[in-house]
């Protein structure tokens, strides 16, 4: 298997991984204290985003706190991908 795929290296990301969800409980505390409403699906995807970003290219995004274009843009490359996979798959049926 590939080097980064490997157990031992998996095992020393767990830091960025735990950082990252510590600012993410951070951020559902203060959702649930203020009581106020949250997206789930948002918070998640940030989540998921700051760790990829991070891990795999040192990139800090802190997309929990920051707005940025980033994520939207990721969204629309993946219903653009999906759209495609669907319109093949029709065509080839």
């Amino acid at each position: 298997m590939d080097p980064p795929f490997s157990s031992l290296y998996l095992r020393g990301l767990t830091g960025i991984f735990n950082e990252r969800a510590e600012k993410l409980m951070t951020t559902l505390t203060d959702v649930a204290d203020n009581m106020t409403e949250a997206s789930m699906l948002h918070l998640m995807n940030s989540f998921t985003l700051d760790v990829i970003a991070k891990v795999a290219f040192g990139v800090d995004l802190d997309l929990q706190k920051d707005t940025s274009l980033f994520p939207n843009a990721i969204e629309t490359c993946l219903k653009g991908m999906i759209y495609i996979a669907r319109t093949s798959s029709l065509s080839t049926s």
